[in-house]
């Protein structure tokens, strides 16, 4: 999934590369299907958590369902204002692209490399 997250932000990086280099204007509508795109991906992520977290216990015993959404909502929400907030003023679009790019590729690696375990 991570790694899907990382493609999509490659996807995005040469979108931005090439609207810069052609002088092209994507319409709206792109980036609506692209930001639907990853808040699928993202949903996504939030129920592999949630089958991962609960795999060991019985359907009854889930006392941890409210902890693990808050968990989510609150890194989700800190993710958003630390992005759109610090990182796309301080370091422009292409290289918070990159960054997140970098950071989902490394952390999709790690697992894989966990899981060969």
């Amino acid at each position: 999934l991570h790694a899907g997250i990382g493609g999509y932000f490659a996807l995005w990086l040469l979108l931005v590369w090439f609207a810069a280099q052609f002088k092209w204007i994507p319409s709206p509508e792109l980036w609506i299907i692209l930001g639907a795109g990853i808040g699928m991906l993202i949903g996504l992520e939030f129920s592999c958590a949630n089958i991962l977290f609960f795999a060991g216990q019985k359907d009854g015993d889930k006392p941890q369902l409210g902890t693990i959404y808050a968990a989510d909502l609150l890194g989700s929400c800190l993710g958003a204002l630390w992005v759109s907030v610090f990182m796309i003023p301080a370091y422009g679009v292409y290289k918070t692209l990159l960054f997140l790019l970098i950071v989902n590729t490394a952390l999709a690696a790690v697992l894989f490399i966990h899981r060969q375990r």
